[in-house]
């Protein structure tokens, strides 16, 4: 059985968080932090959210620093980011989606339309994340043909002429002592 998607609610306003736990916790597996900082701190432990729903207005550290970070850092930077606040200027809303959120829903929200909209991000992370995998393991399959070629012509090379075939495996094996001297 596959685990509810994890939400992380980011709302320095207790009333906010517990609208947003009331209208999303049969569906999905939800934390809350209160200031920008906390969220921080959280993202740190494993395992991460599926999806953050993040406040802008917020004390010590607004939203859209904490977006910052999170699209800095290479362990946070693919996690869909929805601004969910009452700043409803277009210029607000141009700032969040530049910094890399994949939405911005203003309040006072529409329950079923905040809905909809954290499921499709959902599914778009979800057909991402499948096919980063998919391309992760082609790439593989790829490396390890070449690998299989090379070794193949080496081996090739080497029944025409010993010397020939000799010469390649022992370059091999000094051009591999040399890369992990200096990884």
């Amino acid at each position: 059985m596959n685990a509810k998607p994890k939400i992380l609610i980011v709302d320095d306003l207790p009333d906010n968080i517990h609208v947003l736990i009331g209208l999303l916790k049969d569906t999905y597996t939800l934390v809350a932090a209160g200031d920008g900082r906390q969220a921080l701190q959280m993202l740190k432990k494993s395992p991460l959210p599926d999806l953050i729903l993040l406040d802008i207005m917020m004390p010590e550290m607004n939203g859209y620093e904490v977006c910052e970070q999170l699209k800095a850092n290479p362990e946070t930077r693919n996690i869909p980011i929805i601004f969910v606040t009452a700043m409803n200027e277009d210029e607000d809303e141009a700032k969040g989606l530049a910094l890399g959120a994949v939405d911005y829903v203003l309040k006072p929200f529409k329950p079923e339309l905040l809905k909809a909209r954290i499921r499709n991000h959902l599914e778009l992370k979800a057909h991402r994340d499948n096919l980063e995998y998919l391309v992760g393991e082609r790439t593989d399959e790829l490396l390890l043909t070449r690998d299989v070629t090379i070794q193949t012509m080496a081996i090739l090379a080497e029944t025409r002429d010993n010397e020939t075939g000799g010469h390649i495996q022992r370059t091999q094996h000094y051009v591999r002592i040399l890369a992990e001297h200096l990884r």
